[in-house]
């Protein structure tokens, strides 16, 4: 968990801060507090363990992969982020809307969509599987509306005029 928090150098915790500011006012809207914090937490962590096991069980096998590696930043929480607001979003919801897709091949979608923002984002020593999981996880988040308060919630908080 603390290496959500933990970044290799400043230039790489201001540009994680930068993409958190961007998604992540939009997320915090979506739902409470706790919710946003433990999303953030729980993806970020998901995303980092991930890229270690991948790459631990596939390095030693492709030569030139290290067969160890870590994890430092909130790339993969951050990711995890834009993923839930491209799964939950009003476009992609009119966009499934009209379309009877099953299950699988709405996964299947999913993950063909992440892999290819990883491989557009990509850049030299980035953790390619945590920005996928991340991705990954987030839009499937997203689909099923995980971080929407309950009815019980919103009725406790004040209504915005």
């Amino acid at each position: 968990m603390t290496s959500v928090y933990a970044h290799a150098s400043v230039s790489h915790l201001v540009a994680n801060a930068l993409a958190l500011a961007l998604g992540g006012v939009l997320v915090e809207r979506l739902t409470t507090r706790a919710r946003f914090h433990a999303f953030f937490v729980t993806v970020g962590s998901l995303a980092g363990v991930t890229q270690v096991a991948l790459v631990g069980l596939v390095g030693p096998l492709v030569p030139g992969m290290p067969a160890r590696v870590a994890v430092l930043g909130a790339s993969g929480a951050v990711l995890g982020l834009y993923g839930y607001l491209l799964g939950a979003n009003r476009l992609t919801e009119l966009l499934v809307a009209g379309v009877e897709l099953a299950p699988r091949v709405q996964l299947v979608l999913g993950v063909v969509l992440a892999a290819v923002v990883t491989l557009l984002t990509a850049n030299p020593g980035a953790a390619l599987v945590a920005h996928f999981t991340g991705l990954l996880v987030g839009f499937l988040a997203g689909r099923a509306h995980l971080l929407a308060p309950s009815e019980r919630t919103q009725d406790r908080q004040p209504a915005v005029e």
